[in-house]
């Protein structure tokens, strides 16, 4: 729990405001997301989303080898780190300089969110999965959301973007699914209600991930991760995560599972997002995007937001508390032991003493009675968001705070954060 909290502390709280203009003028978060704002984009005609989708489908391709995507990867880890280090100054300046309990900065409440209020007048908005994925009362809190987003924008069309919709390669099944079309596109099964939600909704649907792993002659085998395909064989020793009992698709499917987490990996493909994201941008009023925090609030060098270049956006992440099914979880645990053997696994990028400061902060700044009070067990959600003007009073003091937030120019102020219990 206490782990938890700090979580919620430095990425809800002090990463998206920091990252904001200090000059702007704040309004509360909540007023400004019900000041609905009128949506008008000259909409063109479906049929000429074909050749666009075609051409995204049909992007040249950069052969890499094993060795190649080590050496990409290695670079992208150190760039992540440096990422990293800057957010957490940030944070840990945000801690020290801010007087008083967190709570005096942020509102936590217990009923259900009002997501339909919140969705008004927002052009884009990220549903970010916390913790893990497949977890059911984050999925089904993600349908709930697209079902308030459609009621709140009765008119509009609306795309949901999403990390769990797949595209296996085949030219006859489009990226792009309609929602009165039957489905091609592949998903995880846990995600169902998910899509149930979009298509009742008449939400169009956009796979932001592949899954094309192919065998070649000469026992290689290749995995396109964006614009790459990195071939791999016996030789390169790739970690096996036991996927397959036959060799060669475990080799594959290995490969493919510990490119896609890596630093290098999840950085392709959010580039890979971002690009189908913006050539349908035109067509559309309003955008989901459905994914992994990881992707959208972890840092500046591997979220979607800056690839996208806009910081006018409703960020919703989701924590779930209950734990996932064993063999699941098994799954995970194993490949987060190997991407940790090989130092791929993110991290906080504090050194020891800057860990250690930032934890007793936290646990001063969180122990208030109003917060236990919240947090009781009989309370199955809390949603959570900051009161901006109050914290940029704060900030508006701080030159230090001021020159980070120019090298994190594209967060957004309107964040909730559910706790799922």
């Amino acid at each position: 729990m206490k782990k938890l909290i700090s979580l919620i502390f430095s990425l809800l709280f002090f990463y998206p405001v920091t990252a904001q203009n200090i000059g702007q003028k704040l309004d509360d978060v909540l007023q400004a997301q019900t000041n609905k704002a009128h949506l008008s984009i000259q909409k063109k005609p479906y049929v000429v989303l074909d050749p666009i989708i075609k051409d995204l489908q049909n992007e040249p391709l950069t052969r890499l080898s094993w060795q190649d995507f080590l050496t990409r990867n290695q670079h992208a880890k150190e760039v992540e780190m440096a990422s990293l280090r800057v957010n957490n100054q940030a944070s840990l300046l945000g801690a020290q300089q801010i007087d008083g309990s967190l709570m005096d900065f942020m509102n936590v409440e217990t009923q259900v969110p009002p997501y339909e209020q919140m969705a008004k007048g927002q052009r884009f908005v990220f549903i970010a999965e916390a913790v893990n994925h497949e977890t059911p009362d984050a999925i089904n809190e993600a349908a709930a959301i697209i079902q308030a987003v459609r009621k709140a924008n009765p008119e509009a069309r609306i795309l949901l973007a999403s990390e769990f919709l797949v595209w296996m390669g085949d030219p006859q099944c489009s990226l792009l699914q309609k929602a009165d079309e039957k489905p091609c596109l592949a998903a995880l099964p846990p995600y169902a209600p998910v899509f149930k939600s979009a298509q009742k909704a008449g939400v169009d649907m956009l796979a932001l991930d592949d899954f094309i792993c192919m065998h070649y002659l000469d026992n290689y085998s290749g995995v396109k991760i964006g614009k790459f395909v990195v071939f791999v064989n016996p030789k390169d020793k790739v970690p096996s995560l036991n996927l397959s009992q036959d060799p060669q698709d475990d080799l594959l499917l290995s490969a493919e599972q510990l490119i896609a987490v890596s630093p290098w990996g999840a950085r392709e493909r959010t580039h890979q997002w971002a690009r189908r994201i913006k050539a349908l941008q035109p067509f559309y009023d309003i955008i989901l995007v459905h994914a992994g925090d990881g992707h959208i609030n972890t840092t500046y060098s591997l979220d979607l937001a800056p690839m996208l270049k806009i910081k006018n956006y409703l960020l919703i992440t989701l924590v779930p508390f209950k734990e996932l099914p064993p063999d699941v979880a098994q799954e995970y645990e194993h490949r987060a032991e190997i991407t940790e053997q090989y130092n791929w696994e993110p991290n906080t990028a504090y050194s020891a003493e800057e860990q250690k400061t930032f934890e007793q902060l936290t646990e001063k700044k969180i122990g208030s009675e109003k917060w236990k009070k919240k947090d009781s067990p009989t309370v199955q959600k809390l949603w959570i968001y900051s009161d901006m003007g109050k914290i940029m009073q704060e900030y508006q003091q701080s030159k230090e705070l001021q020159r980070l937030d120019k090298l994190l120019p594209y967060s957004t102020r309107n964040v909730v954060t559910v706790l799922l219990k």
